[in-house]
């Protein structure tokens, strides 16, 4: 059995929601996608570096969010018929 941890933004107050734009269930941080804005040259460490997260309650909503990027509601091979 997998621990997750519901993810909460002090800026807002409240917990994050999922980032799948047809769900609404509370994000977890077991479900994060973190994604580099920076040069692949810069260290993640560096000050200059910045870091998109985005949380999802599933992971087939995470698999949503990555594969569609043309087409909404794709998933990858074995996703469909898995989860």
């Amino acid at each position: 059995m997998r621990n997750a941890k519901g993810v909460f933004s002090f800026s807002s107050g409240n917990w994050i929601k999922c980032c799948w734009f047809e769900c609404d269930k509370q994000g977890y941080e077991l479900y994060k996608s973190v994604f580099h804005e920076h040069a692949r040259q810069l260290p993640c460490n560096h000050p200059l570096s910045q870091h998109v997260n985005f949380i999802f309650c599933s992971e087939r909503c995470k698999q949503y969010y990555l594969h569609s990027h043309k087409d909404m509601g794709n998933l990858p091979p074995g996703f469909k018929t898995v989860l």
